[in-house]
Order: structure tokens, then C-alpha cells, then sequence
């Protein structure tokens, strides 16, 4: 892999990648899963409170999990030969941080929509707004998880 670094060194950065990419993916599908599971099983108001809470600390493990993975894997990708190996990952890792930003931020201008809703049912355009929020919401979702899963196999194909 890297010539430059004690194999001990390497395999120890290598490892604090895997274990922020696992915490990585693992909050993701959970947060999918209390999603799927909260629609169908809480009020409105009660899934807004808990996604509330939720998004506040999960935002603390997400920001562990990346610096997990941006240090020890920028120590590992700038010690290895420029490539395209090396250029995909860069603009991958680039794009899921613009998309995962962007998904932070809808997500909190739809719970701030929802309470909104919550407080005033009858506001029809507020309802249509967050439909059509809550869609883009999905997409940004899914982009986070493509991206997340392109990158996955990048570093798998690493020659």
C-alpha cells in the first residue's frame, strides 16, 4: 500500500478508516430504520421531537466517524501514487460532503416545517411544502448512501 509507513503505521491508520467508515454506514441504516420504523408507529409531533434529538446527536457520532475516516485515510491517500484511484476518491469524498451537508440542513428546515404544521393542521401550502421537501429530503438521503457505497468499493478497488 504505502511504501513510506511501517507497516504497523499503515495497518493502524487503515484500521481507524474501517472503524469511522463502520460507524459511518451502520448510523446511517439505523437512522433508516428508526425513520421507517417511527412513521408507522408515533404521532407527528412525538417523530418530530425524536428526530429532533436524534439528528442533534447522531450529528456528534457523524462527525467522529468522519474524522475517523478523513484524517488517517488523507495520511494514507496522499502517501500513495496519483492516480485515478487516487482523483476518485477525492471528488467522491468531496461530493458526499457537500451532499451530506445539504442533507443536514434540509433536514433541519423540515422538522422546523413539520412543528409548524403541527401547530397550525389546516395551512394547506405549508402541508404541499413539506411533501415536496420530504422528497428532496429522500433523494439527498439516497445520494448520501450511493456516495457513501461508491466510495466503499473505491477503496476496496485500491490496487
Amino acid at each position: 500500500m504505502n511504501a513510506a509507513l511501517p507497516l504497523l503505521v499503515e495497518r493502524a491508520l487503515l484500521g481507524l478508516v474501517i472503524l469511522g467508515a463502520a460507524l459511518w454506514m451502520g448510523g446511517f441504516v439505523a437512522i433508516m430504520v428508526v425513520s421507517a420504523t417511527s412513521k408507522k408507529s408515533l404521532e407527528p409531533k412525538h417523530r418530530i421531537a425524536l428526530f429532533r434529538g436524534l439528528g442533534r446527536n447522531y450529528l456528534k457520532v457523524a462527525a467522529v466517524a468522519f474524522a475517523l475516516v478523513v484524517i488517517p485515510g488523507g495520511v494514507l491517500l496522499a502517501l500513495r501514487a496519483r492516480d485515478g484511484f487516487t482523483l476518485a476518491i477525492l471528488l467522491v469524498s468531496l461530493a458526499l460532503v457537500v451532499v451530506t451537508a445539504c442533507a443536514v440542513r434540509q433536514a433541519r428546515r423540515l422538522t422546523r416545517m413539520r412543528r409548524a404544521a403541527a401547530a397550525d393542521p389546516g395551512d394547506s401550502e405549508l402541508l404541499g411544502s413539506i411533501v415536496r421537501t420530504a422528497g428532496a429530503a429522500r433523494v439527498l438521503r439516497t445520494g448520501i448512501g450511493l456516495l457513501s457505497l461508491a466510495l466503499f468499493v473505491l477503496a476496496l478497488a485500491i490496487p
